[in-house]
């Protein structure tokens, strides 16, 4: 079963949300799985986190319904940036990024937002794309935003992408068996460093609830069980 074929069955809602994101969208994503099935499969998996976390928001009024689908768009496409040959080159290469070469991959946030207004998008999912490396004490990337100057959904999705990338199992440090509770804590650990506080707050709780969802659609993405490497 592909992972649109299970997301439709199981997942409804959102697949007729994702469904729904535009034809732009849609080539944007086919461009990243073309060039890097690993960037692909981690965009899905945190449009999927992200979407289900914004609904989550908006039973609590700390996120209006109407900033679901920016947030879902972004999502799916917040690394597009990495299809560039320069940086996908660097991605790949399996080691430990040099200062410039780290330097190098951080310009994905720049040229996704670029990407993104060349394909008719507005500002706002661009700028989500932008900044969502930005850190809540203002050590984050392009532009060391701090606090609130951050835009709201770029706080959520920077939340979102690093739980993605923590659990992602090409990393060396995935522990299968515990790799959610890690990457919980990790998140709570940096609550007002380098995540919104009480997103992280709210994160924390939403995924208390909604793991077995999540690791539900990890088996899926990833052909695998999820306890295992």
């Amino acid at each position: 079963m592909s992972y649109f074929n299970f997301l439709k069955e199981r997942y409804p809602v959102f697949f007729t949300e994702l469904n729904g994101c535009g034809v732009f969208c849609w080539n944007g994503y086919r461009k990243i799985m073309l060039k890097d099935l690993s960037t692909a499969k981690h965009c899905l998996l945190v449009s999927f986190i992200a979407y289900h976390f914004c609904r989550y928001l908006v039973q609590f009024n700390c996120l209006r319904e109407d900033r679901i689908k920016p947030c879902l768009i972004a999502a799916l496409l917040h690394d597009i940036g990495k299809i560039d040959p320069g940086v996908l080159s660097i991605v790949n290469n399996g080691r430990r990024f040099t200062d410039a070469e780290k330097e190098k991959v951080q310009e994905h946030v720049l040229i996704g937002y670029r990407i993104l207004l060349r394909y008719g998008f507005d500002s706002d999912i661009a700028n989500i794309v932008l900044y969502h490396h930005e850190s809540w004490d203002g050590s984050g990337y392009p532009k060391g935003l701090v606090g609130f100057e951050i835009p709201d959904l770029a706080r959520v999705l920077r939340i979102c992408d690093s739980f993605g990338a923590i659990v992602d199992p090409t990393r060396k440090s995935y522990n299968g068996e515990r790799v959610v509770e890690q990457a919980v804590q990790d998140i709570k650990s940096k609550a007002g460093i380098w995540y919104d506080f009480e997103l992280s707050c709210h994160f924390c709780d939403f995924m208390s609830k909604f793991s077995p969802h999540f690791k539900e659609f990890f088996n899926c993405i990833y052909d695998q069980e999820y306890t295992t490497r």
